[in-house]
């Protein structure tokens, strides 16, 4: 939890900015107390109130240290939110900027706006928060779909593969679906633009260093 503590008990109301501003002027003037028992002092907070950031900043700090080895599992556990569509071709689990999405089945062509839309959806929603959003999908149990779709996705939405703030990972387990899979890619011209995997942990290995490599430019 990088938020400090007066930030913290700003956003979620328990303290007004200018009380904050009023403690970290006392420390600024040499009161090396921690922020929290200044603030008790003032009236501001309360013991029980601390108890819970010190509570909320120590399930944080594990959750991180969990998620340094991602995993399919930790995304499924951890997810802020899930969504489902109305005919089970797809579920999406959120969690920060990644979203899983498992996919299934033959798509009938009058569910193509509605499903592309509720992912774009996930991504407007994301892309409030976090700077790149990376979209892991398990095509495992999805057919190799027909022309209709395809032609459907490259009119429609392939244009969102030329978008810095987007990352389409497609996780595939069996070679020959992956090898049909880089031949439609590369007849419709995306190839470069889409990352192909053959199982969770190589994407969320490559993910996770993307994030990294990503967090360190900011940095620089």
């Amino acid at each position: 939890m990088t938020e400090k503590i007066g930030e913290f008990l700003v956003r979620i109301g328990v303290m007004k900015p200018n009380q904050r501003e009023e403690v970290l002027l006392i420390q600024k003037g040499g009161d090396k107390r921690p922020f929290g028992e200044i603030a008790i002092e003032f009236g501001y907070i309360n013991d029980e109130i601390l108890q819970k950031y010190v509570e909320a900043k120590v399930a944080w700090e594990k959750i991180n240290h969990q998620s340094d080895n991602l995993t399919k599992q930790f995304i499924i556990q951890n997810a802020e939110y899930s969504l489902e569509s109305s005919f089970h071709h797809w579920t999406a689990w959120i969690w920060k900027d990644i979203v899983l999405l498992a996919v299934s089945g033959t798509w009938p062509a009058q569910h193509y706006p509605h499903y592309f839309s509720d992912f774009w959806n996930i991504f407007c929603e994301r892309r409030k928060f976090w700077e790149k959003i990376y979209f892991v999908v398990d095509a495992n149990n999805m057919p190799i779909q027909t022309e209709e779709f395809r032609g459907y996705v490259q009119r429609n939405w392939s244009h969102l593969l030329d978008r810095e703030d987007f990352c389409l990972c497609i996780v595939e387990f069996k070679t020959m679906k992956r090898a049909i899979w880089k031949s439609i890619y590369k007849l419709i011209n995306v190839q470069s633009k889409i990352q192909l995997f053959k199982d969770y942990s190589q994407a969320l290995r490559w993910v996770q260093n993307n994030r990294s490599v990503k967090s360190s430019n900011r940095s620089k």
